[in-house]
């Protein structure tokens, strides 16, 4: 499997599970940020196979409270890590689902794909961490927003699921784990995730 050996840290491991089983199911790889300040730098590392590709990216991330330290971090040095990872990228589109979960201030935001990482600064600049009150969150449900709901069309398809609490283990809602390995197929979309620390 393409699961990356854990680092120390403290990891939960309802999410490792998790995580692991989606990147397996789904041709991906799993990369662990041990502190949220490495979280970037994981996101940057998971796309490093893929220089020189069509690529489009969704990026999943995880909006709750425990989150705040990891989105401050993405918000200050993802974007310039895009812009020196995809200048050698033949072409490149990103998009964003932002995550919480049910009962609270949104179940997921979506946000278009663009080429203009500008744009895509904005939209990570509007995000705002907060709720989340029981551990698991809407993971799956913003996984299939992310596969279902963008126009792909790029050769090679990325996900990245950026987060440190699990998935609900019994559905709360219509979407399951079943229905996002699905839903990836059909789109011919890899799954790729970053966890962050517990």
């Amino acid at each position: 499997p393409a699961s990356a050996a854990k680092p120390k840290g403290h990891f939960m491991p309802e999410t490792v599970e998790a995580f692991t089983a989606i990147v397996d199911a789904n041709g991906g790889s799993l990369a662990y940020a041990a502190s949220e300040a490495e979280v970037p730098e994981a996101i940057d590392g998971l796309l490093a196979a893929d220089a020189g590709k069509e690529v489009d990216i969704v990026l999943c991330l995880d909006t709750t409270d425990t989150m705040a330290g990891a989105i401050e971090a993405v918000k200050s040095r993802l974007p310039a890590l895009l812009a020196r990872r995809t200048g050698g990228f033949a072409s490149f589109r990103i998009g964003l689902v932002a995550y919480k979960d049910y009962f609270e201030e949104y179940l997921y935001r979506r946000f278009d794909f663009t080429s203009d990482l500008p744009s895509f600064s904005a939209s990570l600049a509007a995000l705002r961490p907060g709720g989340g009150r029981d551990v698991p969150e809407a993971v799956y449900e913003a996984l299939y927003a992310a596969l279902s709901e963008f126009s792909w069309s790029a050769a090679k398809r990325i996900v990245i699921l950026v987060g440190d609490a699990p998935p609900h283990p019994l559905p709360r809602g219509a979407i399951d784990g079943p229905m996002v390995d699905e839903a990836a197929a059909s789109a011919g979309v890899e799954l790729d995730a970053v966890i962050g620390p517990a």
